[in-house]
C-alpha cells in the first residue's frame, strides 16, 4: 500500500438538482454532468490545478495555491452563468490530503465537502484558512457568512461567500452587517494617565494591557493587540478612523487616575460607525479592588455585546492572579520595561519580575515575564549563551504553567523554547494550546508562523502570519515578518510588496531594510541587494547575522575578498565568547569552504545559535554542504526534513 500526504487547497463541487433532474430525463443528466466534468478538467488545468475524482454528480479538484483553487471556482462559475440547467455548488478548503492506492482522503476532503454543501447555486463558499490567502486580491469579493460546527469536525469552521468586484454594492451592504455583528472585532485604546505623577504611565499601560488580556479571553471577541492599540496614546485622529486602520467596528477608552490606595478608572465603549455610547462606568475603588474592576469591564463589555460566556471564559476572567498589589505593582514595571526591548530593558524587567517573586513566589506571570526576558536574551538582546537563557526561559515558563496552566503567554514562550530545541510535535501542542485559550493572541500566531517555517510549510506560516498581522496591523515586525512565506515560497514580489508596507510604517526598521535586500539575493540581482544590506546594517549599529548574509551576496558577485574580512571579524568575535558560530559557517560555505563550514555548524548546533533551524533553506541554503552526509545527519538530529 502505497501513500502520499500533502497539503493542497482542495476543491468540492456539485451539481443542485441533478438527482430530479436524473429521474426525468436520463439522458441530458448524462450531458450535462459530461460538459460538468469538461470544463473543470480544462479549467483546472489552467489554473494548476488537478482534476481527481468524480463521485455522482460531485467533483474533487486540488490546488498547490489558495488564489489558483479559488481563481479557478470564480471563472467556473461565470462560465455557467448563461446555462439554467448546470447549478454548482462549490466549497474550498486548505488542508491535509492523502493519496491511497488511487484514492483520496483526509480532513482536507471532509471539510471542503462539508462547505460546499452551504454554498448557494452559482455560489462559492471557502473557509478561513483560504479567506487570509486571497482576501487582498483586488479581483476578489470576500465576505464573511457565519462560524458552523461541520459534521465531523472537531472544531467550527469560519465560512466566507466569494464573488468579484463587480457584485451589487446593495448586496455587500447587507452582508456587511452580518460581518459586523458576528465577529465583534474590539481595540481597547491607551488608557488615559490622570494620576497626578505622570511617571505612574508604566501603571495606566498595564491597566490597558491586563483590560485586553482579559477582553482576549472571550472566544467571540476578536481583540486587536496592545502593540497597535499603544500607537494611539496622543492622537488626533477620529474614533472612525482609528478604527478603520485596526479593522474593528468597537472602541473601548477610558482613563486611570491613582492616589495612593485609591483607584479611579473610567470606560466607555464606542460604537466607531456611529460615534454612539453603547456603555460607561466610572469606578472608585480601592487599589486591592484593581482585578475586580478588570473583571467588571470585561463582563460589562460582553453584556452590552450581548455575548454568551460559558463558565470557562468566567472562572478565567475572574480569577485574580495575586493578592499582593505591591507584587502587581513591580510586575507592571517589569513589563513596562520588558517592552523595551533593549539590553537595559531587559536586565531592568529581570531585577523587577525577581523582587515580584520575592514578595509572591506564586504568582505565574511574573514567571512568564522572566520567561519572556530570557527568550530576548538568547536571541541577542542580552549577551547570554544562547543555550543557557533558553534554559533559564523553559524553566521560568513551566513554573508559570504549573502555577496558572490558562496562561496564554506561557504556552506560547514555551512552544518558542520547543522550536529552539528542534521539539517540533511539543512546540506545535504549545502553540495551538496558546491559540485555544485565546484566538486573539498575535503573539502566537505570529510564533506559529515561525514554527511552520521551520518544518518548511510555508502555506500554514502565510495563514498563521496573515492572522497575526489582523489582530496587530499597526506592528512593524509582523508586517515585516509576513514576508517571509512569501520569500521562502520563490513569490518574490509579493513578499517585496509586503517588506515595502512595513517600511511605510517605521521607514528606518533594520529587519524590513534586511528582508528587502533579501527579495533582491534570492533573484541574483546583488547590485540591488548589496547597499541594502549595508544600509540593515548600519540601523542597526552591527548585526554579526546581517553581515554573513551580506558576504554571500559578496561571494556571489565576485567579492570574495569582502567575504574573507567578514570572516575574520566574525572568528575575533566568537573568541570573545559572542556566540558567532552559525555566521561563521555560513560565510565559509559561502566561500566553498565545506569542512570548516561543518564544523562550524555543529558548534553552532551544540550551543544552539539562534536561527540554526533555518540551515537548509533558502534564507541559509548552506550551498556547499547539503550533500554532505554530516549535514544530513545534523539535519535529522533537528528533526528537519532533508
Amino acid at each position: 500500500m502505497t501513500e502520499q500526504r500533502k497539503l493542497a487547497a482542495v476543491m468540492f463541487t456539485d451539481i443542485m438538482g441533478y438527482t430530479s433532474l436524473m429521474s426525468k430525463d436520463e439522458k441530458k443528466a448524462l450531458k450535462i454532468l459530461e460538459k460538468n466534468r469538461d470544463l473543470q478538467k480544462s479549467l483546472a488545468k489552467k489554473h494548476h490545478g488537478e482534476f481527481l475524482k468524480e463521485m455522482g454528480d460531485g467533483t474533487l479538484l486540488c490546488f498547490q495555491s489558495a488564489l489558483d483553487a479559488v481563481r479557478c471556482g470564480m471563472e467556473i462559475q461565470s462560465s455557467l452563468v448563461d446555462d439554467p440547467d448546470l447549478n454548482l455548488r462549490i466549497g474550498i478548503h486548505l488542508g491535509d490530503i492523502v493519496f491511497r492506492d488511487g484514492d483520496v482522503f483526509g480532513d482536507g476532503v471532509n471539510i471542503a465537502s462539508r462547505i460546499e454543501n452551504l454554498a448557494e447555486a452559482g455560489g462559492i463558499c471557502i473557509s478561513e484558512q483560504i479567506h487570509l490567502l486571497v482576501r487582498n486580491q483586488p479581483e476578489i469579493e470576500v465576505v464573511y457568512l457565519d462560524e458552523k460546527k461541520l459534521k465531523n469536525v472537531k472544531d467550527p469552521v469560519k465560512i466566507y461567500s466569494v464573488g468579484d468586484r463587480d457584485a451589487s454594492s446593495s448586496e455587500k451592504e447587507s452582508n456587511d452587517t452580518s460581518v459586523r455583528t458576528s465577529e465583534k472585532s474590539l481595540a481597547v485604546l491607551p488608557f488615559l494617565n490622570m494620576s497626578a505623577d505622570p511617571e505612574n504611565v508604566y501603571f495606566s499601560d498595564g491597566i490597558t494591557e491586563d483590560i485586553i488580556t482579559q477582553l482576549s479571553k472571550i472566544s467571540e471577541f476578536k481583540v486587536i493587540s496592545r502593540t497597535s492599540s499603544m500607537r494611539y496614546r496622543q492622537t488626533d485622529k477620529k474614533l472612525r478612523e482609528i478604527a478603520g486602520e485596526l479593522g474593528v467596528t468597537i472602541l473601548l477608552e477610558g482613563s486611570v487616575r491613582r492616589a495612593g490606595e485609591h483607584l479611579r478608572i473610567t470606560a466607555q465603549l464606542i460604537d466607531a460607525d456611529s460615534d454612539a455610547h453603547l456603555w460607561a462606568e466610572t469606578y472608585d475603588r480601592k487599589l486591592t479592588d484593581v482585578f475586580a474592576i478588570q473583571s467588571e469591564v470585561a463582563l460589562s463589555v460582553a453584556s452590552t455585546l450581548e455575548t454568551v460566556l460559558s463558565s470557562e471564559e468566567k472562572v478565567r476572567i475572574q480569577r485574580q492572579p495575586t493578592g499582593n498589589m505591591e507584587a502587581y505593582n513591580l510586575c507592571l514595571l517589569g513589563r513596562y520595561h520588558a517592552a523595551k526591548r533593549s539590553s537595559e530593558g531587559l536586565e531592568q524587567a529581570i531585577m523587577y519580575f525577581k523582587r515580584v517573586l520575592e514578595k509572591d513566589p506564586d504568582y505565574a506571570a511574573a514567571y512568564a515575564g522572566l520567561a519572556e526576558v530570557h527568550i530576548f536574551s538568547a536571541i541577542g538582546y542580552r549577551k547570554v549563551p544562547p543555550r543557557e537563557a533558553m534554559a533559564m526561559g523553559k524553566q521560568a515558563a513551566l513554573k508559570a504553567l504549573e502555577l496558572d496552566e490558562t496562561l496564554v503567554e506561557a504556552h506560547t514562550q514555551l512552544g518558542l523554547i520547543h522550536n529552539f530545541d528542534f521539539n517540533w510535535k511539543q512546540a506545535r501542542r504549545e502553540f495551538e494550546r496558546a491559540i485555544e485559550l485565546n484566538p486573539s493572541s498575535a503573539q502566537a500566531h505570529q510564533y506559529y508562523a515561525h514554527y511552520y517555517i521551520y518544518i518548511r510549510d510555508y502555506q500554514s506560516a502565510l495563514i498563521e502570519a496573515t492572522r497575526a498581522r489582523d489582530l496587530d496591523p499597526l506592528s512593524t515586525v509582523i508586517a515585516t515578518e509576513l514576508c517571509w512565506p512569501y520569500l521562502y515560497m520563490g513569490e518574490y514580489e509579493k513578499a517585496r510588496a509586503q517588506v515595502l508596507k512595513a517600511l511605510e510604517m517605521e521607514p528606518m526598521y533594520p529587519l524590513a531594510h534586511f528582508n528587502l535586500a533579501q527579495t533582491y539575493h534570492f533573484q541574483e540581482r546583488y547590485d540591488k541587494a548589496i547597499p541594502i544590506y549595508e544600509k540593515a546594517i548600519e540601523l542597526l549599529g552591527g548585526a554579526w547575522f546581517f553581515k554573513s548574509v551580506l558576504a554571500s551576496a559578496f561571494v556571489k558577485s565576485g567579492q570574495s575578498d569582502r567575504a574573507e574580512t567578514t570572516y575574520t571579524e566574525l572568528v575575533e568575535s566568537a573568541e570573545r565568547g559572542l556566540g558567532q558560530e552559525l555566521c561563521i559557517a555560513y560565510v565559509l560555505d559561502a566561500l566553498g569552504r565545506a569542512d570548516e563550514a561543518m564544523e562550524w555548524l555543529e558548534k553552532a548546533y551544540e550551543a544552539r545559535s539562534p536561527m540554526v533551524g533555518l540551515i537548509g533553506i533558502d534564507i541559509m541554503p548552506f550551498n556547499s554542504v547539503q550533500d554532505d552526509p554530516r549535514f544530513l545527519a545534523l539535519l535529522k538530529k533537528m528533526n528537519l526534513k532533508t
